[in-house]
């Protein structure tokens, strides 16, 4: 069994911060011993001890621990390099050590700018996420499609949390979110802001039924008398996430514009527990038989830490695929 290392950052400016970090590193650390390694993770391994060693200072504290990881990191076979450690001193000392002794680097996320090639995540099943290796060919945007409360707004956040700046997202609904407001409150002195408008929509869709089935009877109405009628009310560009595909020729047309097409899927009994049970609508309907034409779908009905490693792999695929 080879034996791996998780690198990445574990100050920071508060305990909360600290927190974070170690979660951030153990689920990597679940992830490479699902793949079949065994992980050395440092941040569990001396998680909290500041000050338990003899009452040290931070700084001798941080010496003893770095020895103690380099003691670590040399009897290993790999290391990998987390999102974020370019941010942490530590992390690049383990960088260095690593590349200096011959250890095998894998980058995980989008850190990394120099000249090594990011690790090729298999296209073996993982984490609930369903891979067809055969469509990655590079992609100009992402578009996800999946029920209403699947969890498609939470995996575009998290994506772009970790795709970084120059990605951002974008929604057919949008357009329509705002033209639903403007129907409602014409008669405002002051008009109010695109951004304004979109919260306050979805605010009253989350608390009225009735909001809900207005959206859809007015996205229908539009789409009678033009099927492509919301689809030329988005600002389309590359490295653009569409967080609400929902129609075959919304899917056609992004398909043909290099879009990485996502599908989130869920139970039954997981939409009626987050209070959404599935209606019989086009809009929610109508690709639920074309999941083989997907490039990825997600399972998602096991809570954040396993949709947060399906964005992991999504994202490592599209950069070992740019």
């Amino acid at each position: 069994m080879k034996l791996v290392y998780i690198a990445g950052p574990y100050r920071a400016d508060t305990i909360n911060g600290v927190y974070e970090n170690i979660q951030r590193a153990r689920i990597w650390a679940v992830q490479y011993w699902r793949k079949g390694y065994a992980v050395i993770c440092p941040h569990l391994n001396t998680q909290f001890f500041d000050g338990g060693i003899n009452g040290g200072t931070h700084f001798s504290e941080t010496n003893i621990f770095l020895e103690g990881d380099f003691e670590m990191l040399r009897r290993c076979d790999k290391i990998v390099m987390i999102p974020g450690w370019t941010k942490s001193e530590g992390a690049k000392k383990e960088h260095e050590m690593a590349r200096h002794c011959g250890i095998e680097v894998i980058y995980e996320g989008e850190d990394w700018t120099g000249a090594l090639e990011p690790v090729v995540v298999s296209s073996e099943p993982k984490s609930g996420t369903t891979f067809n290796p055969a469509k990655f060919d590079g992609h100009t945007g992402i578009a996800i499609s999946g029920k209403a409360k699947s969890g498609k707004d939470t995996l575009a956040q998290m994506l772009l949390e970790r795709l970084g700046d120059g990605w951002r997202r974008e929604a057919f609904a949008d357009a329509l979110k705002v033209e639903w407001y403007d129907g409602c409150f014409s008669w405002q002195p002051t008009p109010e802001s695109k951004e304004h408008k979109i919260e306050f929509t979805n605010k009253m869709k989350s608390s009225n039924v009735h909001v809900r089935q207005e959206l859809i009877d007015l996205g229908q109405k539009h789409r009678a008398e033009d099927p492509d009628y919301w689809i030329k009310r988005v600002d389309l560009q590359s490295n653009c996430i569409i967080t609400d595909l929902r129609f075959w020729n919304e899917f056609k047309y992004l398909k043909a514009r290099g879009f990485l097409m996502v599908r989130v899927e869920c139970t039954f009994e997981t939409l009626c527990g987050r209070g959404c049970p599935p209606i019989n609508d086009p809009s929610e309907c109508e690709l639920d038989n074309r999941l083989d034409d997907f490039d990825v779908v997600v399972s998602n009905n096991a809570g954040l830490e396993v949709l947060e490693r399906s964005v992991a792999e999504i994202v490592q695929t599209l950069y070992s695929c740019r």
